[in-house]
């Protein structure tokens, strides 16, 4: 096997792994079947909704390698292009996220130490 052989079989097993994970991952959180609620949270929605964003990437390429066929048409070139550029959009709003949760962690621990303070004085 070629080095070439091989990266082609890595990438196809990749593919056909990948679109199906990130397309049943939000069932896991969904009443009676999953273990994570994460509807109620917006952290959830921001994992899962870039979940679906990387399975609607690789439709594409899952399509034409796991499934046969060709999906070289301008509609699919539509969906990639949009699910691409939705991931910087997706990651911006989880920077967001981390910046206002440290925001309120630095507010709280602020709030405990004036809190400490004026019990000493």
């Amino acid at each position: 096997m070629t080095q070439a052989e091989l990266l082609l079989d890595l990438l196809n097993d990749a593919v056909a792994v990948a679109f199906p994970i990130a397309i049943l991952f939000p069932f896991i959180g969904l009443p009676k079947i999953g273990f994570w609620p994460w509807y109620q949270s917006s952290w959830g929605w921001n994992l899962v909704i870039f979940d679906l964003v990387v399975a609607i990437a690789v439709l594409p390429s899952w399509l034409h390698r796991v499934v046969g066929l060709n999906p070289e048409t301008l509609y699919f070139e539509w969906i990639l292009v949009v699910s691409l550029w939705s991931i910087p959009i997706i990651v911006l709003w989880r920077t967001f996220l981390i910046w206002r949760a440290q925001r309120n962690i630095e507010t709280r621990r602020g709030e405990e130490e004036e809190h400490a303070d004026s019990r000493f004085q």
